[in-house]
């Protein structure tokens, strides 16, 4: 039986329930400023939510539930509803992350309020945007080297994985995870999900006063900082 696929318009924002069907579009969002929020959210066991580029704000919910829906949308859960991104599987170099908003303290996101109890909040981010800048740059490589060595859960847990520094989420902060962010720098390369799981490319652990100077030269080409989460 073919699943059955929503996919979210450009200019779609809602708040509640999801309309059924959800509106389609060939050209998605290509900013950070629109997203779908909703005070729940049910996908059949046999459903994709296609989301393209956009952001979402889900309300009671929770993390594991949100990030197993995702998983399955790329082919790498237990099975069952899901929640995918065409655009990401369509060879652009980004994933979505789920964050924990009360864990992480959220009170909004792009400037919309987070007003539900239990949301999670979808980022769709680039590889090796470690820290949910929008931008892959210098704090980036910052947030691999000040874990460098760290052992991660890996995809049992994105959103921490992520934020250490393991990008690629193969369970450790090492230099691959480098290799993405440089390979993705200025988001000007593709690096796929499937790729990166699939082909983590070997890589020599840097020397610490050798990897001290790959930070340096990339603080110097940075030309843009902002905050933590957008």
């Amino acid at each position: 039986m073919e699943r059955a696929v929503r996919t979210l318009g450009d200019e779609l924002g809602h708040s509640g329930s999801l309309p059924a069907p959800l509106p389609t579009s060939a050209n998605p969002r290509q900013n950070t400023g629109v997203l779908l929020k909703t005070s729940s959210l049910s996908i059949g066991s046999s459903s994709v939510l296609d989301v393209t580029n956009h952001d979402l704000i889900i309300g009671n919910t929770s993390y594991a539930a949100i990030q197993n829906e995702i998983l399955n949308g790329f082919g790498a859960g237990t099975g069952g509803a899901s929640i995918t991104s065409s655009t990401s599987t369509g060879g652009d170099p980004t994933f979505l992350i789920p964050i924990d908003a009360s864990a992480s303290g959220l009170t909004s996101w792009d400037n919309v309020p987070i007003d539900q109890p239990n949301t999670i909040v979808i980022k769709y981010d680039t590889f090796g945007d470690a820290s949910f800048d929008g931008l892959v740059n210098g704090d980036d490589i910052t947030t691999v080297e000040s874990n460098f060595g760290d052992t991660t859960p890996g995809l049992a847990d994105i959103e921490q994985s992520w934020l250490l520094g393991d990008v690629n989420f193969d369970g450790v902060v090492d230099g691959n995870d480098i290799t993405t962010i440089e390979s993705n720098y200025g988001a000007n390369k593709l690096i796929s999900f499937s790729n990166l799981i699939n082909t983590v490319s070997p890589y020599t652990v840097p020397e610490p006063a050798s990897l001290a100077f790959l930070g340096v030269g990339v603080f110097y080409l940075m030309t843009k900082k902002h905050n933590k989460f957008c």
